[in-house]
């Protein structure tokens, strides 16, 4: 995966989500809850449910999906798993150095865990 995010790296449909919520293991960091699940398939996936409820502005919620997009996009050694981000209260106010040292963080705990 040199440097690329291809579609097949993304969960995109309710029923890809819906796997993960059902049989979900949890990473939680001050800002974001991580679930995660072993997939079939030859390398990590992820998805954000990034609500309005928590983050009210969408222009907020593309900031923080850029940013761990480019995190996600970036890591060589994570297993094969299907990853679901949740936004906890107070995510929208962290900047990007902050989140990107914070999902350096997640990305080694869920290689421990998985």
């Amino acid at each position: 995966m040199p440097l690329a995010f291809p579609k097949n790296h993304r969960l995109l449909t309710p029923s890809d989500f819906k796997v993960v919520f059902n049989d979900a293991r949890k990473v939680i960091s001050p800002h974001l809850v991580c679930l995660f699940k072993n997939n079939e398939s030859p390398h990590a996936k992820i998805g954000f449910a990034l609500t309005k409820k928590k983050l009210p502005l969408a222009v907020t919620r593309n900031r923080l999906r850029r940013v761990i997009r480019e995190s996600f996009r970036q890591q060589t050694t994570l297993p094969c798993i299907d990853i679901v981000i949740l936004a906890r209260v107070g995510l929208g106010e962290v900047s990007r150095q902050t989140l990107s040292q914070e999902m350096e963080g997640v990305w080694q705990r869920l290689c421990k865990k998985a």
